[in-house]
């Protein structure tokens, strides 16, 4: 700024310089060449004054450039520094990302390594279940063959999760023992020889199967020796009646009086 100053006070100097030449030389000549060189020395000095102005402007405008470059420089310099600060965040982030990966890579190789050896005792499991049922009384046959065959399509199914196969197989197994400490009754169809009838069953954990009709009169066991079922007396019908009241929760719990077949050992020796 004291540049600028600098230019216009010479400017102004000049002017001044040339007016007293101006007038020093007037006292040598004649009035109208007096008159001639004052007006010059005037309008030399007003068109220094001019320059000067002008001079001064260009002067400003080239400081406010240089002032807005300044400022440019600054805010890109902060600007690059935050950059820098994201960039380095970003970095931090992409490592994490990446061992986060091969974390995930290393399970998804440790869950394939648990399917190869899970998947094939599930199908043992199953179909040690199947026999089992097989060599059962066969009460709610249907709905025990059902549950294995849906066991099976879980297990093929690849939409299903490991875990997710492996809980339906225990809850199968788990149904099965409840089986042999409850007692259960439904209704459903009996065919006997050609006839087929609507009837109760009743089923005493493992240890007994029975059936009766609607109306009371008839009652049978299923006897695991000659896998048929075997008509009983009518002394045991009201056992059975109430049996099945008991099981619907319909009677309060009390013994039964029902014959149970002989125990079996291994091999089919009684």
């Amino acid at each position: 700024m004291r540049q600028l100053i600098d230019v216009a006070m010479l400017a102004a100097c000049a002017a001044s310089v040339a007016l007293g030449v101006g007038l020093a030389g007037s006292a040598l000549a004649g009035p109208e060449e007096d008159a001639r060189k004052h007006r010059e020395a005037m309008r030399t000095a007003t068109q220094s004054h001019v320059n000067a102005e002008r001079s001064q402007r260009r002067i400003d405008r080239s400081e406010q450039k240089s002032q807005t470059l300044r400022e440019q420089f600054l805010t890109t310099t902060l600007q690059t520094e935050k950059l820098k600060v994201y960039t380095k965040q970003l970095e931090t982030l992409l490592s994490k990302q990446d061992e986060k990966k091969a974390e995930i890579a290393r399970q998804m190789e440790a869950v394939q390594e648990v399917e190869r050896d899970v998947l094939p005792l599930l199908q043992e499991m199953i179909d040690t279940l199947a026999d089992f049922v097989s060599l059962d009384l066969p009460f709610k046959a249907d709905e025990r063959v059902e549950r294995i065959e849906n066991l099976r399509q879980t297990l093929n199914d690849p939409d299903q999760a490991v875990a997710t196969k492996y809980r339906k197989v225990l809850e199968a197994w788990q149904k099965e023992i409840d089986y042999g400490e409850t007692i259960g009754a439904w209704r459903q169809e009996l065919l006997l020889g050609v006839d087929s009838r609507t009837v109760d069953f009743l089923h005493i954990g493992r240890l007994g199967l029975f059936y009766q009709s609607l109306d009371g009169k008839e009652s049978g066991q299923w006897n695991p020796q000659s896998q048929r079922w075997e008509p009983l007396s009518g002394a045991y019908s009201p056992a059975i009646r109430r049996g099945i009241r008991m099981a619907r929760e319909q009677a309060a719990p009390d013994l039964l009086e029902l014959p149970m077949p002989a125990p079996q050992l291994a091999g089919g020796a009684s």
